[in-house]
């Protein structure tokens, strides 16, 4: 299943447009903006091991 055949006609019980929404702008930005776990976890497993000391710095070996 491919998203032409999926979408070939636009669904009636889905608004195309939003009503009004407070934000919404701000919102739009921000969730935009937005970084997800998966991105930021390996950055951060690589910092804790090396404040851990489980990293070898320099391309020691352990």
């Amino acid at each position: 299943m491919d998203g032409h055949s999926l979408w070939a006609e636009e669904p009636a019980d889905i608004p195309r447009l939003t009503e009004e929404v407070p934000n919404r702008s701000k919102r739009m930005k921000t969730l935009g903006n937005a970084v997800s776990p998966p991105q930021v976890f390996p950055i951060l497993k690589y910092i804790a091991d090396i404040e851990t000391g489980r990293c070898p710095m320099g391309g020691e070996e352990p």
